[in-house]
């Protein structure tokens, strides 16, 4: 090591006490005053309602609109059949076979042990 690191650490200058500790601490920038304009205005005045507005009646539907809601409810209403279709398909075909295929699978371990068995 030479001198200069040495005095690398030591480099930093020193922090001089305050002058004003005596003092008392108060902000140098004062906070604006509230405008008294903003304060001093009337509230605003409530909204009206309109009643032409509320009596004029909405035109009738027109044919294509008429066609869709037709359409809509068939098409919710043949859907509405296919899933009946396909609970009742579970409930009469899937269920029963499930059913009869686990007895079976039973039966065949209840066989397979019964052939070791009699190897022995």
């Amino acid at each position: 090591m030479n001198q200069d690191d040495s005095q690398i650490h030591d480099e930093q200058p020193e922090v001089e006490p305050s002058t004003f500790e005596g003092e008392s601490m108060e902000p140098e920038v004062e906070a604006p005053a509230a405008e008294p304009e903003l304060l001093e205005e009337a509230p605003p005045e409530p909204v009206e309602e309109v009643e032409a507005a509320v009596e004029v009646e909405a035109p009738p539907p027109s044919k294509f609109r008429l066609f869709l809601n037709r359409a809509l409810r068939w098409v919710t209403g043949l859907m509405l059949v296919f899933v009946l279709g396909v609970v009742a398909m579970w409930v009469i075909r899937v269920r029963p076979v499930q059913a009869e295929l686990q007895s079976l699978q039973t039966e065949l371990e209840a066989m397979q042990q019964q052939v070791a068995t009699l190897e022995e």
